[in-house]
């Protein structure tokens, strides 16, 4: 990199973008104060002076305070070309000086640079190229060409890609097309704390689903990432959705907040009682009264979910609280209201109720088992049994150690 190519007083975008190199007298490294001050005058700012935005010997700091500069740019040592990369790919979202548009827009419009993403005759799908990840299991996608076309984005959901045909998705009350987008909002936050969208690019793995929102929720376009063995070149947004994303978002939230809200509001423990459901003689499993904050459950209606936790246990409190989300949206979103037991998953949907297994009321003499919960006794997993109303409102939960 030549040294003094932030000192060329002729450089605007078309030199950011094309990378131009400005040969002078002498040729040395170039310093992250010289390409940040070419940088910051493509955009517009001007340097030395009375007018002047910045000094040379502030470029970078100045740059840190626009978020054009990384501040590990900062922190003295050599100014690599990956640095240069960086400061280069944010520089593209930038707003230029007046304000007006970002530096790729500028870039864009003038002809710099050309899209190859083009709308459908009625403007109702966008095709996007793409190109293979470094893996070359997935595909990536421009987010600069994404924010370009849908300017009101302001989230990037992603399915788990989850087949269409699982058990999960069946509801009495919501579509397969809307419970995918529901799918997508419980995992914001995973993939919100991912590389899966950058600053400049959108992971597109195949067979997902992608959304992008506004901040509302309401989708704007939304594209399934086709799952075949042939790369493919494009993908393609579609703009039509049959369900309103704002309201879904509103639904989930109103369940799903309840788990920060709550989570360490109650304690729930099961009782050292053990009792041998009447059609099962094995042995193997047992019912076992539950504790609510130290008192016995003998009244109101309450689920219970049967799960694995992530990591073995290893985990951090948000992402407990991420899991237990989960296993909400799943439970009263997926399962459909009757809140059904499935057979081959990994975790099952039960009432505490008086009449599930007929005993009476805790608080009847030799009868503590009235809201019990069955119990398998040997499993070589911790468990974890989350509690909730019927109405979706989380209460707490409780560990079942692992057996010896």
């Amino acid at each position: 990199m030549f040294a003094n190519l932030y000192a060329c007083d002729f450089v605007d975008s078309r030199f950011v973008a094309t990378i131009c190199y400005c040969i002078g007298s002498g040729i040395e490294r170039a310093t992250a104060a010289m390409y940040v001050t070419f940088v910051l005058r493509a955009l517009g700012y001007e340097d030395g002076g009375n007018a002047s935005d910045f000094s040379y010997a502030q470029a970078v700091s100045f740059g840190i305070q626009r978020g054009l500069v990384d501040e590990r740019v900062s922190s003295g040592g050599n100014f690599t070309r990956g640095d240069a990369a960086i400061v280069s790919e944010n520089a593209l979202s930038q707003y230029l000086r007046t304000g007006e548009k970002t530096l790729y827009e500028s870039l864009q419009e003038g002809g710099a640079l050309k899209s190859t993403a083009y709308w459908n005759a009625g403007q109702t799908a966008l095709a996007v190229p793409v190109s293979s990840s470094d893996d070359q299991q997935s595909y990536v996608l421009s987010r600069i060409t994404l924010q370009h076309f849908f300017p009101d984005t302001a989230h990037v959901l992603f399915t788990s890609g989850t087949p269409e045909d699982s058990p999960f998705y069946l509801s009495d009350r919501y579509s397969r097309e809307e419970l995918r987008f529901i799918e997508a909002l419980s995992y914001e936050k995973h993939y919100s704390g991912s590389d899966w969208v950058t600053v400049s690019a959108v992971l597109a793995v195949p067979g997902v689903t992608i959304y992008l929102t506004d901040s509302q929720y309401e989708v704007l376009g939304w594209c399934r990432v086709p799952d075949k063995p042939a790369r493919i070149q494009e993908v393609t947004f579609k703009t039509a959705t049959g369900f309103d994303g704002a309201t879904l978002s509103a639904d989930y939230h109103r369940i799903i907040d309840t788990v920060a809200q709550n989570w360490d509001r109650n304690q729930f423990e099961l009782g050292e009682e053990r009792y041998a459901p009447r059609d099962d003689g094995t042995g193997i499993s047992y019912i076992r009264p539950v504790k609510r904050n130290g008192n016995y459950v003998d009244s109101g209606w309450y689920c219970i979910i049967f799960s694995y936790p992530p990591g073995n246990g290893n985990t951090t409190r948000a992402e407990r609280i991420e899991k237990t989300e989960q296993v909400m949206a799943t439970v009263f979103f997926f399962s459909d209201r009757s809140l059904r037991e499935y057979q081959d998953s990994d975790w099952t949907n039960r009432y505490i109720s008086d009449s599930e297994f007929q005993y009476p009321k805790i608080t009847e003499p030799g009868a503590p088992a009235s809201r019990g919960i069955r119990i398998y006794e040997h499993s070589s997993m911790e468990r974890v049994v989350y509690f909730f109303t019927r109405d979706g409102v989380y209460l707490g939960r409780t560990s079942i150690p692992a057996s010896r």
